[in-house]
Parts: structure tokens; sequence; C-alpha cells
């Protein structure tokens, strides 16, 4: 399996699903996530979506793809405009986004929660971005996200470094705004928590904040969003139940999108996988050819455990507690 989507209402949520390669991210994942982001766009039900993995968040790019898919300056610029797509597409969904973060979040894994709104971390949680391990110039759009949350000093570090950071470390630098042990339980306790609010106001918020980032101003746009909502029924609400000292139900939130924890979910179910594939396109789970007797590469930006490993020696070589090798 790759993603699953589930629409649940106001909180929707989109599970990164392959975990016998750790939740590797294939050419095709990444090809699928405009289509899944157009789903959830089009929902009117959906409020907010929460990203997740399993045991681990993800590992990473499926490098075991890299020999086939980005061979030449064509297969390099076909696979990086996939994954570029896909990033924008989860960034630029229009909804409040929710990473909930297990295990590694590495390489694509950890572009992915950046591309988010908001992370929630385990406190087991490690992340890394490990383009410094594989002779690859990581992206103009990903570095700028990555240089909006945590600076240009931890955004040099870690991609210079490509060094595993730990959940603690994440969040002293910004890379996430909470740690908690339960992750999935804290993520859809504040995904119900912005589902309640008003949308009027959580859109609004979400495109300014977004405008800023991205070195805007002040425009009729945004004049226009302060004149919705002066005029919206969901101000004329969340002024009488604030006069009334009561909570709040806005209109939309009546009409059935209120967030209701006392009642079970009910969840329709979409898996974004496909067993055909379309001339030119590239299946969602393949499996790279290669050459009898070929070692087959990793399938992973890093191997974690090895990862782990290997940044313990060098930790012990700087610190003087192991020989250099002759």
């Amino acid at each position: 399996m790759t993603f699953r989507l589930d629409l649940r209402g106001p909180v929707a949520e989109l599970t990164i699903d392959r975990p016998a390669k750790r939740n590797a991210i294939s050419f095709g994942m990444w090809s699928s996530l405009p289509g899944l982001m157009d789903r959830v766009r089009a929902d009117d039900g959906v409020r907010v979506l929460v990203v997740r993995g399993g045991e681990h968040f993800s590992a990473g790019a499926d490098i075991g793809e890299f020999r086939e898919l980005r061979a030449g300056a064509a297969g390099v610029a076909r696979y990086s405009e996939a994954v570029a797509a896909g990033e924008r597409a989860l960034a630029g969904v229009g909804k409040p986004t929710i990473a909930a973060v297990d295990g590694f979040c590495v390489g694509g894994g950890c572009q992915l929660a950046v591309a988010c709104d908001l992370r929630i971390a385990a406190s087991d949680a490690r992340f890394g971005i490990t383009p410094a391990k594989l002779g690859i110039v990581y992206g103009f759009a990903s570095t700028k996200r990555l240089v909006d949350l945590v600076g240009p000093a931890w955004t040099k570090q870690i991609l210079y470094g490509a060094e595993l950071l730990d959940a603690a470390t994440a969040l002293r630098i910004g890379l996430v705004n909470e740690v908690h042990d339960d992750v999935r339980v804290r993520a859809k306790e504040l995904a119900e928590v912005i589902a309640s609010r008003s949308w009027v106001s959580v859109r609004g918020a979400r495109t300014i904040v977004d405008l800023i980032a991205e070195g805007g101003r002040e425009d009729d746009g945004v004049r226009a969003l302060y004149e919705e909502a002066a005029h919206s029924a969901d101000y004329a609400e969340g002024v009488a139940a604030f006069l009334e000292k009561r909570p709040p139900r806005f209109p939309e939130a009546a009409a059935g999108y209120q967030v209701d924890m006392t009642q079970s979910e009910t969840t329709q179910s979409e898996t974004a996988q496909s067993e055909t594939t379309q001339p030119g396109a590239h299946p969602i789970n393949p499996d790279p050819p290669y050459a009898p007797g070929t070692p087959e590469p990793p399938d992973l930006d890093v191997d974690p455990e090895q990862f782990l490993e290997d940044d313990e020696k060098e930790r012990r070589r700087r610190a003087g507690d192991v020989d250099e090798p002759a």
C-alpha cells in the first residue's frame, strides 16, 4: 500500500502506508499527491488534514528507484518535478494541515512534514534532511520552507551535516510545534479544535500568514477578507455566544461540520493506489529492475539503524573515544 486518504467529516487523514519500506516515498506516491489534495480541497466538509505514518512517519525517498528514474538529465528533471508538485499540492491544499510524526522523519518524509502547517512529534521522533549524503542539491522551495521555520543558520546545519535531530532539538529550533507521547491523539485533538473554530477566521488567518511568508503585503485581497468576516454569520454568532456566555456554534458547524467529541466517527476511505500504468507514467508501487547479480541499492534516504550507528561512531571519534582508522 502507499497512501490512504480517509475522509472523516471535518478531519481528514492522509496515512503514509508502506511499512515494509519504512514508509519510503516512491515516485508514484509523489505523483499521486496532487490528485489526493484535489479531493481534500474539493470536499467542503473537510476542515483539517492530518498527515501521519505508522511506526515511522517516513524514512525518505525510495532510492531503489533512482537508477531507473533519475537516469540522465531528463530523468532527474521528471523525478524532481513530481516531488515538487506533490509538495506544492500539500502546502497549497488551502486547509490547515498537521503532520503527526512518530519515529523517523527523514529526507522526503521531512519534506512532507515541513510542507504542513503544523508538526506534532513523538518524544522519540528523529528528523533529518540528507541530500548531502547522496550528492543531491535540495530544492529551492523546500529550502525556503525550512528557512521560514528554523532560520538560515539551522537550515545550513541541517543541510550541511545531514545529521539526525532528536525531538527536543526539533522543538527548540522551531522545526516542530509540540512534542507528545501520543502523537496521534494530540494531532486528532488539535485538528478537532481547529475544525470547530470559525472557518472564516481560520481561512483568513492561513491566507494572510502564507502571504506574509511569501513577502506579500496587505492588499485589496486581504482587506476583502476583513470585509467578508465583518458581515459574516460567523461573526454574528461569535459575538452573540460571547455575550451569552456559551460556546459558539458557527453556521457551517451547525449544518453538520461541528466536531462532536461524544460520537464515534464515520470514515470514508480511499486508497491512493493504481493497478495499471498509463502510457508514459510510472506505477505507484514499482519493483525496479536490476541486472542479474547486481546488488540492490538501499531503498531509503538512510537506513535508520545504520544511521544511528554511524552517528554514534562519528560522535565518539570526534570526542577521541576511538582511534582514527589506519
